[in-house]
């Protein structure tokens, strides 16, 4: 009879730290060949800011235990995009997509997200719930996926399982729900039609 030899636990199996990630890899996209300019040190220091500032936001064991919701996220942006400009002069910018009361059909929003990650030194930071529960990146738009830049290993994201928040539920299968209030454009310039997040 064979032995089952266990596997070793992967980041983020046990602990809810994807958005801290998120912002990490967000940034890292954003900058292109800029990001080899900074350090494995740099990098680490810019995690330790996120994580000081998930623990001043909702508390560290709770971020690590339960993960982060909208506001947190939003929170380390805004710690992230401070420290970039404090510590290596790098400007970064990040807005919600949608305005507070804009609820647009899947189709509209993949619209929107192929315009935004389709131009170089762009990125989107978005929320799934559903079958996933997890802050990812979405580095561009395929034919039939959403190609993910991603800390725990998912390459891409069905877009028939795909809907919004909002919008009637699947008849069946994987269901990837995208709240319209946890999508987030993060840029190397200047971001037009709603307020950036860098100050």
């Amino acid at each position: 009879m064979a032995h089952l030899t266990p596997l070793p636990f992967r980041q983020g199996e046990l602990d809810g730290l994807c958005g801290v990630y998120a912002v990490v890899n967000a940034i890292r996209l954003v900058l292109g060949v800029q990001a080899t300019l900074l350090r494995q040190r740099d990098w680490q220091d810019l995690f330790v800011a996120l994580v000081e500032a998930v623990d001043r936001s909702v508390g560290a064991a709770h971020a690590a235990s339960n993960g982060i919701d909208t506001q947190p996220l939003r929170y380390l942006l805004k710690a992230a995009i401070l420290h970039l400009a404090t510590e290596h002069d790098l400007t970064i910018r990040a807005k919600s997509m949608l305005g507070r009361d804009e609820q647009p059909c899947f189709e509209e929003l993949l619209r929107r997200l192929g315009d935004w990650v389709g131009q170089p030194g762009q990125a989107v930071v978005l929320s799934v719930f559903g079958s996933l529960n997890h802050w990812t990146v979405v580095r561009r738009i395929s034919r039939s996926s959403l190609v993910l830049f991603d800390s725990s290993g998912y390459a891409r994201i069905s877009l028939d399982a795909c809907r919004m928040a909002h919008e009637r539920p699947k008849p069946k299968g994987r269901q990837h729900i995208i709240p319209h209030d946890a999508i987030f454009c993060v840029g190397r310039h200047e971001l037009k039609r709603r307020a950036a997040l860098s100050g």
